[in-house]
């Protein structure tokens, strides 16, 4: 019983833990595409704006505009990559807990089919139940017997359960892994924009001095 509750807290906190995580980035991603839109409309004035010391100052609040757009992004990828980062690390706890809840339940089910096998092979279990002093010792015998073998059967359905439970962790931790490497890669590019956006800024200025 203990195992079981352990396991559907542990189920439980990492529920919440990634639906809290879900609205956070959800959030975050949203930010992005609202910066994303803005960048966008930029380029288009930024196209449309004529290249003469009357538009000097519009072409440069549009490149700042554009450069303090594209710094929010990167802040957003950053704090989506911390936010996954926490999660893989939770993951990584959550597993290595379940592991262990595996490899002890593993343990005492052997434990008990070996225990099973042995009194099967020396007829114990007749002995015992032969052995009975009356009928209500008898009943109360294979009353017992019943328990041993229903402890059996449910030791090893929390084995099927914790097993599942495991896989499905492992599973959510790849997909967190490769999500992190979007992220990153999606910072980079940003990096790289960044950069080209503080030249076309440089070259702006010095342009209309």
């Amino acid at each position: 019983m203990a195992t079981g509750r352990r396991l559907l807290i542990i189920c439980l906190l990492a529920f919440l833990a990634r639906e809290a995580s879900c609205q956070t980035l959800e959030s975050l991603r949203e930010d992005i595409k609202r910066a994303e839109r803005e960048i966008s409309i930029t380029n288009d004035l930024l196209s449309k704006t004529r290249k003469n010391q009357q538009s000097a100052d519009k072409e440069l609040k549009l490149i700042r505009n554009k450069i303090r757009n594209r710094r929010n992004i990167i802040s957003n990828l950053e704090q989506q990559a911390g936010l996954l980062n926490r999660n893989i690390d939770e993951k990584g706890s959550t597993i290595a807990s379940l592991e262990q809840d595996l490899a002890r339940l593993r343990k005492e089910y052997g434990e008990m089919v070996y225990s099973a096998y042995k009194n099967y092979k020396l007829n114990s279990f007749l002995v015992f139940l032969f052995s009975s002093k009356d009928f209500n010792d008898a009943t109360r015998r294979i009353a017992y017997m019943r328990r041993y073998n229903r402890m059996r059967e449910q030791k090893a359905a929390r084995i099927d359960s914790t097993a599942a439970s495991l896989g499905r962790e492992v599973t959510d931790l790849q997909n967190k892994k490769s999500e992190l490497d979007k992220v990153y890669q999606s910072r980079n590019r940003e990096l790289a924009s960044l950069g080209k956006d503080e030249t076309q800024y440089k070259a702006s200025s010095e342009k209309f001095r």
